[in-house]
């Protein structure tokens, strides 16, 4: 991906229109006309054809909605959901440079059937992120039912699409000028942040890295070992390493810089991260998806990363580094 990218891009799926009876179709309809807004027709065309009108090189797509607020059954929500980002998926590998998109999940609180679905779309369908919505049920998402996905979000450094939703509002409906986009969705999107932010989940966890987790005895900014926000926000702006070059001036040789990462610059460190040992076992949760599908030294495991690593070993050796010092 390259060029301007559109993250808040969304689809209406043929699953909804396959799968749902006419009753929860009409009551959709209904509840969007009720509160100002037109449901538009979408297509995969149309879609292309907006990106190319807007000078946009590639839009991520996404559900504006969650699925169990529209059915009869809750269990008719994962297979809906996995329906959804299986077209999804074939809609990004038919247009590979101008589509991505963020998987659809069943609701958070539905703690097994979410992360099923999250680690099917990130580990098999390789999708840019997840999308979820402000609140379910009545629980904004700092609630600490919420931990177990937040959890495996954290472990994966996965991208969240956070998008207001409508369970938690009591809507202007008159004048209908005033719809959820214009004033509610901002008040739910705000909600949220600061539920997440000072909530009881956020600050234990917090906490936790701070001066619990196993790198918590490593130096560095705080509010980098918490979040990988901050590194995130750096690389984008690209003086991430600006960043950690003061950060090793201030702190020292080995320094931490997100929740589970250490940033190494001492030469002795070369042995004890890249010397000969027996293989430790690796978290499969922690790989980076790919993005083009194709895996690299730096996302593949086990068979893999040893035969693609055997190519570059002996480029990268203690000796033929030292030999490299001067030209590099």
């Amino acid at each position: 991906m390259g060029g301007t990218i559109d993250v808040h891009h969304h689809l209406i799926p043929p699953a909804l229109e396959n799968r749902l009876n006419n009753f929860s179709l009409v009551w959709f309809a209904n509840i969007e006309k009720a509160r100002g807004l037109q449901l538009p027709t979408w297509s995969a065309e149309g879609t292309l054809e907006a990106i190319d009108e807007c000078g946009i090189s590639t839009a991520v797509i996404s559900m504006g909605h969650p699925v169990h607020p529209y059915v009869d059954d809750i269990r008719q929500v994962a297979p809906i959901c996995r329906e959804i980002n299986d077209y999804t998926a074939k809609l990004r590998d038919a247009h590979p440079d101008r589509i991505g998109f963020f998987a659809t999940l069943p609701p958070m609180d539905q703690t097994d059937t979410c992360i099923e679905e999250m680690r099917y779309s990130l580990n098999e369908l390789q999708a840019d992120g997840v999308v979820i919505f402000s609140s379910y049920a009545g629980r904004y998402l700092g609630h600490p039912i919420f931990r177990p996905v937040w959890d495996e979000f954290n472990q994966r450094g996965a991208v969240v699409l956070i998008h207001p939703g409508f369970e938690g509002m009591a809507p202007i409906e008159e004048p209908r000028i005033l719809a959820p986009p214009i004033i509610d969705w901002t008040h739910e999107t705000t909600r949220t942040a600061v539920h997440l932010i000072t909530g009881p989940a956020f600050v234990i966890w917090s906490v936790y890295l701070v001066f619990f987790h196993p790198l918590a005895r490593f130096p560095g900014p705080k509010l980098w070992a918490i979040s990988r926000i901050p590194w995130a926000y750096h690389v984008i702006k690209g003086d991430v390493w600006h960043s950690m070059d003061d950060f090793h001036n201030r702190y020292g040789s080995v320094i931490r810089i997100a929740p589970d990462e250490l940033s190494f610059i001492s030469p002795a460190a070369w042995k004890d991260i890249y010397g000969a040992r027996p293989q430790l076992l690796k978290d499969p949760r922690s790989q980076t998806p790919p993005l083009n599908g194709a895996n690299s030294l730096f996302t593949a495991l086990g068979d893999d990363h040893r035969r693609i690593r055997g190519a570059f070993i002996n480029a990268f050796s203690d000796k033929a580094l030292r030999e490299q010092s001067q030209t590099i």
